[in-house]
Parts: C-alpha cells; structure tokens; sequence
C-alpha cells in the first residue's frame, strides 16, 4: 500500500534498512488496475519470482504465501490481528490514550470518537480513548456504524454521520481512528453547518503531512512512526532469511 503515507514510510524505512546492509532486491506486487493476466495469482507470482523473503501487506493470503517455505512478515493489518506469522501492528492503545490527553490538555470537557467498528484497530484505539476519558469522569459519545451495507456507502453514511454529529454537545473534541476518517468528519461537518475546529476540533491518526494540509485548518493527526516499524521489520526479515528462529 502506496496511496498513503503510512505505507509509504513503511517502503521507506525497508528501503533504509536495505542501503544500510547488503542491498536487497526488490520485487513489487503488480498494482491491481495494471495486472498482467498471467500474474494475477499471487502465489504463482511469488514462486516464479522465487523470493528469498516476503513482506506481504495484509494476512489475507498470509498463511498460503508462509506455506511456500519462505520468510513472511504481515506488512499491516486490517480486520483480524490472529495469527502465527510476525507482523507490524499500531500500538493502537497508546495511540487512543494520546487522542484522550491531546483534548484533555486543550481544556475540553466534551469528547466523542468515530471510527469504524469493524476494525480491530479502530475499535481498540476506542477503547483506549474511552478509558481514559472515563478515567477522568467526563463522558464520550461513541459513532456506530450505520446497519446494511447499502448504508455504509459514504454518499449515505455522510447524512448518517452528520445527524450524529449535529446532536453532539459542542464544543466538542473528535478523535477520528485514522486521517481518512478525519476527513470524513469533516465533509461531515460542512453538511452540517459545525464550524471546525470553534465546535468541533478533530485530530487523525498517521500523520499523512499531504493529506493533514489539505483542510483548512490543517487537520490534527497523531504521528506514528512507521518509517522504523520498516526498518526493524526488514531487520527482523534478514534474520529469518539467515535462519536464525523466532524468540
């Protein structure tokens, strides 16, 4: 994954780890919309190109690749975390506790949270949120997703989230999970006529420096740091491609 920053400094930080040792060489997945027929199964790609080690992106397929014989590290993780395979996963409890003190700090007594519920990564970051909160005696409203999947399309779920947001006390601080939901929030909010941030101040997750300064203001976002979740994941990869065993 590319199309984000996180990604990105994932690439960035494997691509460090590379120019610092013996240079790797390096094999991308083709993209999706540019697909050449014959590549299109994974698994035989991997076996022709005869990988001495893989970082894949998601665990969909994960334990299929893993089943070849050669190192694997999941990359990230998007609904499930379960499994047997080393991979890179947020600190999503930190994260959630550090949305709670950046509002706190900023003398807000009003807070809600909107995420995806189900993500296992949204969800946990949540409840780290609410804790904390919790912890100092205020209240939190928490978005639920709206039910069918029809629903959840964004051209029907902005209606949905922007009710939420009307009924929220204001001023109000809204944790969003991750930037791209920042900025649903904020779409949402324009439909509803909320001033950001005089009503409702929002903070994002990742810190995708091109996608923060496209709103004005800029959105919040909380900066995780992928670059070295990369690099020690091609460290560990090294390892596990010279035989030692995992701990």
């Amino acid at each position: 994954e590319s199309s984000f920053e996180c990604g990105r400094r994932l690439l960035r930080g494997i691509a460090k780890y590379s120019s610092l040792h013996e240079p790797w060489v390096f094999y991308l997945e083709p993209l999706s919309y540019k697909e050449i027929t014959e590549r299109k199964d994974i698994l035989a790609w991997i076996k022709e190109i005869d990988a001495d080690g893989i970082i894949v992106r998601d665990l969909e397929k994960a334990e299929q690749i893993a089943a070849i014989g050669k190192p694997v590290i999941v990359g990230s993780t998007v609904k499930k975390e379960a499994s047997n395979l080393p991979m890179i996963v947020s600190d999503s409890t930190l994260i959630g506790k550090m949305g709670a003190e950046h509002f706190i700090e900023r003398g807000f007594r009003e807070f809600a949270y909107c995420g995806y519920d189900d993500m296992t990564w949204s969800l946990k970051r949540c409840e780290s949120y609410t804790a904390r909160i919790r912890e100092l005696g205020f209240s939190i409203h928490t978005y639920q997703l709206p039910p069918g999947k029809v629903q959840r399309t964004w051209k029907k779920e902005q209606k949905f989230l922007a009710n939420w947001l009307e009924l929220l006390p204001k001023p109000v601080g809204i944790m969003a999970c991750c930037d791209y939901r920042g900025q649903q929030v904020i779409e949402a909010c324009k439909l509803a006529g909320i001033h950001v941030p005089e009503e409702a101040a929002i903070i994002g997750v990742d810190n995708d420096e091109v996608f923060c300064n496209l709103f004005s203001p800029p959105l919040s976002s909380i900066d995780v740091n992928f670059e070295k979740a990369g690099y020690d994941a091609a460290e560990l990869l090294d390892k596990l491609m010279e035989g030692e065993k995992m701990k």
